[in-house]
């Protein structure tokens, strides 16, 4: 692979927002988006066939693409519209982003863009003029939040950061079993959590001249044990059959007693959850992905540290919880990391197999998008088995020759020739277990759910990892299966925008309380099917 150059910080403008990031050359205009804390769709992936993230750009960007050309026409092109998924950025530019509140999924009925309806009482809005809301996604391996106006409901700026949790366990039943073993560690995880929160909430408002005492309200969604542990409420019941939850919901507590930033009038919702591993998660996710509301069987999955699948028809929900691991979230990875700038968020398909970077310029790890991608990219190039296992540096021909290399106990594939990154045996080895999980509990849902020669009319999958997941990747390497890869879309952080939509209004948090209370779920632990298809899934398509 040639060494690239990269000019380094150049000046992207986003309007009306007027806000500004600093790139690298070989940047897309979403990569500088996603940067920017502006949230663009991607429901196809980032492979330019939605067309759900047009802009229109004045400055120094790339010529347009086939893929553009084809989805934009040339008149349209000539205008300045471009698709930002696919318009590298050269030189200083302006981005306008495109009011287009009325652009949806005619088949879903999600919009792409625009404000949001706000539904909320005087006694909220009323605190402070120019009121500002938070809404929070507590991951076991992530933490994202995005700051709102609440007098239009639009976005303003979105921030992530690790959740600290991590050093008492990887997953959730490592952190019950540490509560269970020592009950201090819970107001040490709670104590821990929230300080992260209230740093990106502190950056943030930093960052974009925000007031902390504008935030007048927070809501806060997550999996049970998490949002147990970030109100200081004991998890153990979910160590051991049946599995109760510490707390059902909804919940409305002074922001005060939680120690979240915000004014002092302000409050924390959180709605109800399903069950001990269903939380409030997967209900926001369907919250916003809407597929209760279907005439036709839909599922939602998020690709977690806790994998949550839902089946959904006619206000009819089923749904489960398996334990993925952290591997999708690109944690327990060699070289992995969140989807921030110079994580390879997946890989072009050239000569070189070079890696698209999050922000451009050098990699300096790999997310969980680029993490799955690699896996199928692998399995395209023949370079790993069914079983897994890489081929050796002499087996696989020129490719594996340049790109695989043995050690002393393991074997590895070369990310970014020149640079110490890797995906090693045991990186494959957790997401074949991370896959098999999700696939495992997606055969159990299909066979109580649907009926007989019923098959899902779309399928969302949804994760906090990035923006560009691949719906060829998921179905390459086995996670759902390759008859509905015509009905994939890419929901993004479903579970944040889900929270966002209860941020701006009562109506739709309380929606959210009926989606939780309408779901049941089905129980993975100890099912038959789910150990027969747990132990035939992890080997790969």
């Amino acid at each position: 692979m040639s060494e690239k150059r990269f000019e380094k910080n150049i000046k992207v403008t986003f309007q009306p927002e007027n806000r500004q990031v600093r790139v690298s050359s070989d940047a897309t205009v979403s990569d500088a988006a996603v940067i920017a804390g502006i949230l663009l769709d991607f429901p196809c992936g980032g492979e330019g066939k939605c067309g759900k993230c047009v802009v229109r750009i004045e400055g120094g960007v790339s010529a347009p693409t086939r893929k553009e050309i084809e989805v934009l026409g040339k008149d349209r092109i000539s205008s300045g519209f471009r698709l930002a998924c696919q318009t590298l950025i050269e030189a200083t530019c302006t981005v306008f982003i495109l009011d287009i509140p009325q652009i949806a999924d005619k088949k879903s009925g999600i919009l792409s863009g625009g404000d949001r309806k706000v539904v909320l009482p005087e006694e909220i809005t009323g605190i402070c003029s120019e009121p500002l809301g938070a809404a929070i996604d507590i991951g076991t391996t992530n933490l994202s939040i995005s700051i709102l106006d609440l007098e239009n409901g639009k976005r303003l700026a979105v921030s992530s950061a690790d959740n600290p949790q991590r050093q008492f366990g990887a997953d959730v039943i490592t952190r019950i079993s540490r509560c269970m073993k020592d009950p201090r560690a819970v107001e040490d995880m709670r104590r821990m959590v929230i300080s992260a929160l209230n740093d990106c909430i502190e950056k943030t408002c930093a960052q974009f001249g925000f007031d902390i005492n504008r935030i007048v309200r927070l809501v806060a969604v997550g999996n049970t044990a998490m949002l147990s542990l970030a109100l200081g409420i004991n998890p153990t019941s979910l160590g051991h059959s049946p599995y109760t939850p510490p707390f059902t919901g909804p919940l409305s507590i002074p922001v005060a007693e939680t120690g979240l930033l915000g004014n002092e009038r302000a409050r924390l919702d959180v709605p109800r959850i399903i069950s001990g591993f269903l939380g409030a998660d997967i209900t926001s996710g369907l919250l916003w992905t809407r597929i209760h509301v279907r005439n036709k069987a839909s599922a939602l999955v998020d690709l977690g540290t806790n994998g949550e699948i839902a089946f959904a028809r006619k206000g009819k929900i089923m749904a489960c919880s398996t334990a993925a691991g952290p591997a999708f979230e690109g944690s327990q990875i060699s070289c992995g990391m969140r989807a921030v700038p110079g994580a390879i968020e997946y890989f072009n398909r050239d000569k070189d197999l070079s890696p698209h970077v999050l922000g451009g310029g050098v990699p300096k790890g790999i997310c969980g998008s680029g993490i799955l991608d690699a896996c199928a990219l692998l399995l395209d190039a023949k370079l790993i088995t069914q079983r897994g296992r890489l081929v050796s540096p002499s087996g696989g021909g020129k490719l594996a020759k340049e790109r695989i290399r043995d050690f002393d106990s393991s074997r590895a594939f070369v990310l970014y020739p020149g640079y110490e990154l890797f995906l090693t045996q045991e990186d494959i080895r957790q997401v074949q277990l991370a896959k098999s999980a999700i696939a495992s509990g997606f055969k159990v849902l299909s066979d109580v759910f649907l009926e007989k020669e019923e098959t899902l009319e779309k399928i969302w999958i949804a994760g906090a990892f990035g923006n560009f997941l691949k719906p060829d990747s998921v179905v390459r390497i086995g996670i759902i299966p390759r008859q509905y890869l015509s009905r994939m879309a890419m929901a993004g952080n479903a579970a944040l925008l889900g929270a966002e939509m209860m941020l701006a209004s009562t109506q739709a948090f309380e929606e959210a309380n009926v989606i939780a209370s309408n779901t049941a779920p089905v129980e993975l632990s100890g099912n038959p099917l789910f150990e027969k298809e747990f132990y035939k899934n992890l080997l790969f398509p």
